[in-house]
């Protein structure tokens, strides 16, 4: 299996500085087959982010100041500009509330034998609490009978996403940003659908888009929330990196 050029990205916003630090230390502790973390915040939260993130081993890029009614579109819009950002051949995409809890390598755990990435579908009626993602699918004109958002985190091939940008610009008729939210308001928005189903219907070349199974989905990482207890959160997350 050849090496490949693989850039972890991360969005943060200062909610989530707090859990941040852990995840990075579970990156740090368990996580292998990568070249660079990418630290993307807002500019106006880039002081803030210094001041209380150990940035070992980051590369930090500022990005648009959303506001803070629409950031959380504003995150996934700037997870699909990560190519601005890097030149990898490869964007593995972790929110800062993901800590690893085990060993994982990424050159290994996400390409088949064949060396093409792995990225699971599903039928939307066995997906309970993705539908919602079809009416943001339907008017960027990419739903397809499959729902692409089944392994997080995700890691996609970085030549799909300035074809996933000239996509909605041309399907909505605005500049990106704009269009992203203009798609936002009127029906969600889904990142990780989009990418999935501009691969599915449009550029498959390396990609095995597979139908989702549970054994090639252990991924030794757990998701928290910034707006759980911070106590609990604390303790939590300590006892799991054994801190």
């Amino acid at each position: 299996m050849s090496n490949k050029t693989i850039d972890i990205f991360i969005r943060t916003y200062p909610k989530d500085f707090f859990l941040l630090n852990y995840c990075l230390h579970s990156i740090r502790k368990f996580v292998t087959g990568y070249r660079n973390i990418i630290i993307n915040v807002r500019s106006k939260n880039y002081n803030e982010l210094t001041k209380w993130i150990d940035l070992t081993g980051c590369t930090v890029v500022q990005s648009h100041d959303f506001d803070d009614k629409i950031d959380y579109c504003g995150q996934q819009i700037c997870k699909l500009l990560a190519y601005i950002w890097s030149d990898a051949e490869y964007f593995y995409y972790i929110d800062s509330d993901c800590i690893f809890y085990d060993n994982i390598n990424i050159q290994e755990k996400y390409f088949d034998s064949n060396n093409n990435i792995i990225l699971f579908k599903e039928y939307w009626n066995n997906v309970q609490d993705a539908k919602q993602w079809q009416r943001c699918l339907q008017r960027l004109n990419l739903l397809t009978e499959f729902e692409t958002m089944r392994r997080l985190p995700q890691i996609y091939p970085a030549r799909i996403l300035p074809k996933v940008r000239e996509h909605i610009e041309k399907t909505i008729g605005q500049d990106f940003i704009n269009s992203c939210l203009t798609v936002y308001k009127e029906c969600k928005f889904s990142e990780f659908n989009i990418i999935g189903s501009y691969i599915y219907l449009y550029d498959s070349q390396g990609v095995n888009l597979c139908f989702y199974d549970p054994a090639l989905n252990q991924i030794p990482s757990r998701q928290f929330w910034s707006h759980e207890n911070p106590i609990v959160l604390k303790n939590e997350v300590e006892r799991l990196l054994g801190l």
